[in-house]
């Protein structure tokens, strides 16, 4: 009950207090999760931009083009795990932390 109503506050904001903290509560696991989910999918999108442009090079036979943009989406997508392995760890550790500050 620490964690909704701090010390050292006047007994007359305390209700609005409380009410605005447990909203910030529950509000924390859905914001990281936005968070998490734009993070992800913009990278997605970048990829199937791109791809929908090297279809375009490969129909018109231009084949030096197409296969410069085969390299650039390998290392995007490379890059796109790595974005995802370090978007993961930062859920985890931002979930973990918020746990032990609900323990207290």
């Amino acid at each position: 009950m620490n964690h909704f109503f701090p010390g050292k506050i006047p007994v007359v904001i305390a209700p609005l207090l409380i009410y605005i903290e447990l909203i910030s509560y529950f509000i924390r696991p859905v914001s990281l999760s936005v968070r998490l989910f734009a993070n992800i999918l913009s990278g997605h999108i970048l990829v199937h931009i791109l791809s929908s442009y090297g279809s375009l090079f490969f129909n018109n036979r231009y084949f030096t083009l197409y296969f410069i943009m085969i390299l650039v989406l390998t290392i995007l997508n490379f890059l796109e795990y790595f974005i995802g392995l370090v978007q993961s760890t930062v859920f985890v550790l931002i979930s973990v932390i918020t746990q032990a500050d609900n323990c207290h």
